[in-house]
């Protein structure tokens, strides 16, 4: 029996034609598709792998009690463009490089690391 993705919720700017897709990608994959209106409510989760939301969904203990598989996917966007995230990227590697996190540890525990 192939896995099975569930599609709960659409989200405001994914069309008809999109999960028309996503549904023939998983199709082509030997999954199984199915979907699933927004609802407070979770759908029937029963031989459901992956789990494939909005994030107006939410996915509570209830929901993971109930769901079997091992995968949950959002569809939301960050706001953050491209650019934005490498440079946020760059910057956290810089500081792990200049041990940040390590000299923060110190300032916080009253010592001055000056020498580090």
């Amino acid at each position: 029996m192939a896995t099975t993705v569930l599609r709960w919720g659409q989200s405001a700017y994914e069309t008809d034609l999109d999960l028309q897709r996503e549904q023939q990608a998983a199709t082509a994959l030997g999954l199984g598709w199915r979907a699933a209106p927004e609802s407070p409510d979770a759908p029937d989760l029963q031989g459901v792998g992956a789990l494939v939301v909005t994030s107006r969904v939410r996915v509570n203990a209830e929901v993971l009690a109930r769901f079997e598989g091992s995968l949950v996917l959002t569809t939301s966007r960050s706001m953050w463009s491209v650019p934005e995230v490498v440079e946020q990227a760059l910057h956290d590697l810089m500081g792990l490089m200049r041990r940040r996190p390590a000299l923060h540890r110190a300032a916080s525990g009253d010592v001055w690391a000056r020498a580090a």
